[in-house]
């Protein structure tokens, strides 16, 4: 039975070969597709679960009150680690953690800038689960000079032999040996290239590690086995309270902990300095991998029922031979199968040859072999069935109950039976369709908003570089010697990058205000030009200048933002207090934005303090960027030769903050595509069918006097109609997937009707091409070779 199964599937294939070519070709790319998404998927959701105790390993963060209620963030103290190991019995283990940037390292008369820097302490490996190349984890952090290394880092300098006990000089830093590698840093929240002691926060950051200080630090928790996790949060949430003042209007700031394994995924808060996904993109992609592949199995339905008024007669004598109705949906199911593996196996060619591209389009590495990974292999050949019993089910069921003796006598339509079911196939497949493509046309709307979103400074032709050694030290002959040439307009510096939000205090006095009212106040210590060289727009007062005498004392320039936190009307002059600072307010500017367009613009202050500033900003003319970036990089090695002059322009960096946002709308648009690629595969077959089922009919219409047009006109209008429904019940679905997408922004693009009317437009245009060239080869046929067989 297996053998004639098997053999009637092959000759119905072969019999039919335009719709099997079409059903395999729609398969092969769903399948590859949904290949494609779900390594995306396995990537995404593979971070940190490489920890042994990733359960047990918890992320500690801050709810810190505000005026518009909290701010969630991702930074603490760095005391807090021990301080919290030392109050509760709960906690095994506890660490912190901090990138620092790049260093240069100086070995065999060669200066090479490494990036990805860290600080962290032995306790860092107690917690994760790092793989030791050599070295002993339990103190190879414990010396101030002492450095662990990456396997790549230390290949680099000191090739295959043993790394351990040989020394790196750090620029600015010092000497340091080396006594661990470990392998490379993968698929983990925080990435590093190499690590220094923890106590180089000291001399880095001036900060006292031991004191409850800036929240500038990452602090990770190993609790015991059976420790209930909800329980323990709700016991560390005050802990705070006994070190904050108790005449604090602001609140209290609380602690609340975060697994291990949802910090990738699921993180959404401020000052969070770890690498990010976003579980949303998760979702909708494992969603549309779904969908490419539905869409797939809707063609195979379509075609199957399409073809049943002709299989017809084959199931009614089958049945009066004796043939059961198992065997026979048996069959159907057999016939799928046969489709759907040359389809799979098409997939995983077409998955092998496109794999480099997908990687360099979703920035990541695909480096797995799909045909030496058995398990893989075995999990694809389960997709490939599963796909083909689902899109095998509807015609084996249906065309399985056909009555014999009414199909025998003539009295039964069975093609016209499932004309229904086809009309509802072809709407659900359109719906996704123009709802993938009213969704791929407003992420590029809000990524063109992106890129073309006045910030209120101007970003074009603004150069940035970190000032390291001696250029730190001689700032003031660094500045000079590069406005010296005429292809630099301005320079000035700053204390954290212009895209991150800097840090924040409480502010609750200034001039007319006792302390009643209260909210944070970010802010940024400044050279004098900050203003000029940004090309922010003030609106009242002045920027700093050294032609004012008490620019030498504490003066303050305040955003727009802050001076309607303030409630006051003309700030100029009045007097506020932050922190430990009491100043003058000396100017307003206009908002800018000078974090992501993810969160909005908080009141935010400049304060005039170059001896703080660690960034150096200049700005080139139009046209004379080469030259002035080889001068620039002169000066700068003559005053620094030991490290190298790295720089960056702010467009660049801009657009690697956004890096994320453009894979994923590049990857929905691709993914969007191939689906309505399948869709328009499937209605090529099913209008190729209906028309042929309608040849003598356009015969005799051409034998009348009916123009070919006229015949187009009259054979694709009914697939325009269920196009159009299809819109009525798809936009909705773009409408709310575009509105949860939005809702990461902020600042995000208003999209009207517009990207839903193109949608519809581009659906029907599509619908009607691939309906018209095989509607218009009938219509234009010789009359009499579809009426001679009358």
């Amino acid at each position: 039975m297996l053998k004639n199964f098997l053999l009637t599937s092959f000759r119905v294939i072969i019999r039919n070969k335009g719709f099997s070519i079409i059903n395999i070709i729609g398969f092969a790319i769903g399948i590859a597709c949904s290949i494609l998404i779900l390594l995306w998927v396995n990537d995404e959701i593979s971070y940190d679960s490489s920890h042994i105790n990733k359960d047990l390993i918890f992320r500690v963060l801050a709810k810190v009150p505000t005026d518009d209620g909290e701010l969630n963030v991702g930074v603490t103290p760095a005391a807090l680690a021990p301080l919290l190991k030392q109050e509760y019995p709960e906690i095994k283990n506890s660490t912190r953690f901090k990138g620092v940037g790049t260093f240069v390292f100086h070995k065999d008369d060669k200066r090479i800038a490494e990036p990805m820097a860290a600080i962290a302490e032995s306790r860092l490996f107690d917690i994760f689960s790092f793989p030791f190349v050599e070295g002993d984890p339990s103190d190879c952090l414990d010396e101030p000079y002492s450095i662990v290394l990456t396997k790549d880092v230390a290949v680099k300098y000191f090739g295959d032999k043993s790394a351990i006990g040989e020394s790196l000089e750090l620029t600015g830093l010092g000497l340091f040996k080396v006594s661990a590698v470990i392998e490379n840093v993968s698929h983990c929240h925080f990435q590093f290239s190499y690590l220094i002691p923890f106590i180089w926060a000291n001399k880095l950051f001036n900060d006292n590690i031991d004191e409850l200080g800036s929240f500038n630090y990452t602090t990770y928790l190993l609790l015991k086995e059976g420790v209930d996790s909800g329980v323990f949060e709700e016991k560390i949430a005050g802990f705070l309270d006994q070190f904050s003042d108790e005449n604090d209007n602001e609140g209290k700031t609380e602690l609340f902990i975060q697994n291990l394994m949802d910090i990738y995924l699921k993180s959404d808060f401020s000052y969070d300095f770890t690498y990010r996904g976003d579980i949303s993109n998760v979702y909708n992609f494992s969603f549309i991998s779904l969908i490419i592949l539905l869409i797939a199995c809707i063609n195979y339905m379509n075609l199957s029922t399409a073809r049943s008024a002709n299989r017809a007669k084959e199931i009614g004598l089958r049945k009066v031979l004796g043939g059961k109705r198992k065997h026979i949906i048996l069959q159907f199911y057999f016939e799928s199968v046969f489709v759907t593996l040359p389809g799979f196996l098409l997939a995983l060619i077409i998955v092998e040859l496109t794999l480099p591209w997908f990687s360099n389009l979703a920035g990541k590495e695909f480096t797995q072999n799909i045909y030496n990974d058995s398990r893989m292999i075995v999990f694809y050949l389960l997709l490939a069935i599963i796909t083909a019993l689902v899109s095998g089910s509807y015609p084996a069921l249906h065309l399985s109950s056909f009555e014999p003796i009414k199909v025998l006598k003539g009295k039964m339509s069975a093609g016209a039976s499932s004309g229904i079911f086809r009309k509802v196939l072809v709407i659900v497949q359109f719906s996704i369709a123009m709802a993938l493509i009213a969704v791929t046309i407003i992420v590029n709307d809000q990524l063109t908003y992106i890129n073309k979103m006045e910030l209120g400074y101007n970003k074009s032709q603004l150069c940035t570089s970190f000032k390291t050694g001696e250029v730190r030290q001689n700032y003031d002959l660094f500045k000079s010697r590069l406005l010296e040439n005429p292809g630099i307009k301005n320079v000035t510096a700053i204390s954290n990058p212009i895209t991150y939000a800097g840090p924040s205090m409480p502010i609750n006095s200034w001039d007319g205000n006792a302390g009643e009212q209260s909210f944070r106040m970010h802010f940024h210590s400044v050279d004098y030009d900050f203003i000029e060289t940004m090309e922010i727009g003030m609106l009242m007062g002045r920027s700093f200048t050294r032609n004012f005498n008490d620019d030498s004392a504490i003066v303050f320039l305040i955003n727009e933002t802050a001076m309607k936190r303030m409630g006051l009307e003309n700030p100029v002059g009045s007097m506020m207090t932050l922190g430990d600072l009491r100043g003058r307010i000396v100017g307003v500017f206009k908002d800018f934005n000078y974090n992501t367009l993810h969160h909005k613009i908080e009141p935010l202050t400049l304060i005039l303090s170059k001896n703080e500033t660690r960034i150096v900003f200049f700005r080139i003319e139009k046209g004379k960027t080469e030259e002035s970036l080889r001068y620039a990089e002169q000066v700068w090695n003559e005053i620094e030769p030991e490290q190298e002059f790295n720089y960056v322009f702010m467009d660049d960096r801009l657009e690697g903050l956004y890096r994320s946002e453009q894979r994923v709308g590049h990857l929905f648009k691709y993914f969007a595509f191939f689906a309505i690629f399948i869709s328009c595969l499937g209605l090529f077959g099913l209008a190729s069918f209906m028309t042929d089922q309608r040849q003598k009919e356009v015969g005799v219409r051409k034998v009348l006097g009916s123009g070919g047009w006229d015949l187009v006109i009259l054979l694709t209008k009914e697939f325009v109609r269920w196009v159009l429904f299809a819109g009525i019940i798809g936009l909705p679905l773009a409408n709310f997937l575009s509105k949860e997408w939005l809702e990461n922004f902020y600042y995000k693009v208003e999209f009207g009707v517009f990207p839903f009317i193109s949608a519809i437009s581009l659906a029907l245009i599509i619908a009607i091409i691939t309906v018209s060239f095989k509607t218009y080869r009938a219509a234009t046929q010789n009359p009499v070779d579809a009426i001679r067989y009358e």
